[in-house]
């Protein structure tokens, strides 16, 4: 069962704009 390798740059495109809003948010209740 192969993985297309556009799934797995949409899913990890996905992750990184879910990662970088989370680090936004964290750093916005830090201050």
């Amino acid at each position: 069962m192969e993985i297309p390798v556009l799934d797995i740059v949409y899913v990890a495109a996905i992750l990184a704009v879910f990662g970088l809003v989370a680090l936004v948010a964290w750093g916005v209740e830090k201050l």
